[in-house]
């Protein structure tokens, strides 16, 4: 008997062997995979991206109605979505407008699935993007991300498009689906966002009041009304994000959402607290050292800001705003010397050009421009 159970468990141990190389093999290969897309696009080149992304594992995922009357629908549907949606397209435009998106690591989640998991930081601010890995034949694909700051997979976000495009057809499509007041709101949901693009914030504002009370209560209404509110009224924006963080307590897009929400309040220790949770989602991200630096500033904590974005400078060489930031303070803390350095370092790394540096330090720091150290930065080569 026990020689038995000591043969079972002699398999047992081999087989979890044999699982543990592979997933090592697989993570290492979508390390790869990984690199090579976060290079291939910053070169320009969305190709390599847009062979791994599978969307027609996407649109399945979407879970579209199977209607026998939708059938000619939804394969126009599928057709058209196959041949316009290029997320590499969408990416590409996005670092031509300066963000960068740079990828983090590979995992094993605790459902044994596999990710991807990419870093976009734009004038949006920062975002995550958690993409679901499938293997298949040994190929590796890319089926669904999900987008932090929606707080949802694409797929989800994709398939309430499909509704509001559904619904929009007319005739016998609209009619084999009942006509809710989600579907009617999510045609003002465009509206709204519209209206917010054209900087026309309070005629935004009073068409999201029109929504219903059911929509309003969505995940992706609530921070329609957070991006809204943010551009009209601080205290509208605060309680957007209070009644957002109340809703969907354990959703990720919860701590992106209340950094925002902590500084505004001027509780800066909630806000680190925040920024060490999302560090711990991530498994690590060594760029959220800017948004502690961005908090110890607004703490008016030099000292430990400027700790943090020195490390910016040495982690991420080519990142612009810590140089910034580290020249505002220098700037505000009378350390002229130090400030004259990272002018210097705009002109030499960034080719920021002296004229401009000369007119922006004129326009916002008006005692520093009159100083020694800077009218001799000046006068230098």
């Amino acid at each position: 008997m026990k020689r038995i159970v000591l043969i079972v468990y002699v398999l047992l141990w081999n087989c979890w062997l044999v699982q543990s190389q592979n997933i090592k093999q697989d993570l290492s290969e979508l390390e790869n995979i990984g690199y090579v897309i976060d290079s291939t696009l910053y070169s320009g080149d969305d190709s390599f991206f847009n062979k791994k992304f599978d969307t027609s594992a996407l649109i399945k995922r979407m879970n579209l109605p199977e209607h026998k009357s939708l059938s000619q629908y939804n394969e126009g549907f599928e057709r058209g979505f196959k041949s316009s949606f290029k997320f590499g397209k969408l990416l590409l435009r996005e670092i031509e407008n300066g963000a960068s998106y740079d990828f983090i690591r590979a995992y094993e989640d605790s459902r044994s699935r596999l990710h991807l998991l990419f870093r976009l930081f734009s004038d949006e601010g920062l975002n995550y993007h958690d993409f679901l890995v499938v293997k298949e034949n040994g190929k590796v694909k890319l089926v669904d991300a999900f987008v932090y700051t929606t707080g949802e997979n694409l797929s989800e976000s994709l398939k309430a498009m499909y509704d509001l495009a559904r619904m929009n057809e007319g005739g016998i499509i609209s009619k084999l689906f009942k006509r809710d007041d989600y579907l009617t709101d999510l045609v003002k949901l465009k509206e709204v966002r519209a209206l917010k693009a054209q900087g026309k914030f309070k005629e935004s504002y009073d068409l999201f009041k029109s929504l219903g009370e059911k929509s309003k209560k969505t995940k992706v209404f609530r921070l329609l009304k957070i991006s809204v509110t943010s551009n009209l009224d601080e205290n509208l924006y605060k309680k957007s994000i209070r009644e957002y963080l109340q809703a969907f307590p354990n959703n990720p897009s919860v701590y992106l959402v209340s950094i925002d929400g902590h500084i505004l309040n001027k509780k800066y220790d909630e806000a680190l607290k925040m920024v060490d949770k999302l560090n711990d989602l991530l498994q690590g991200d060594d760029f959220l050292n800017y948004l502690r630096g961005n908090i110890f500033y607004a703490k008016k904590d030099y000292k430990m800001a400027t700790s943090y974005f020195v490390t910016m400078t040495n982690d991420f060489e080519h990142f612009f705003d810590p140089y910034d930031s580290l020249l505002t303070i220098y700037i505000e803390t009378n350390q002229y010397d130090k400030a004259v350095e990272i002018l210097s370092i705009m002109m030499d790394s960034f080719k920021v050009v002296k004229k401009e540096l000369k007119s922006s330090v004129s326009e916002y720091f008006s005692e520093f421009s009159k100083s020694k150290e800077f009218n001799q930065w000046l006068k230098s080569k």
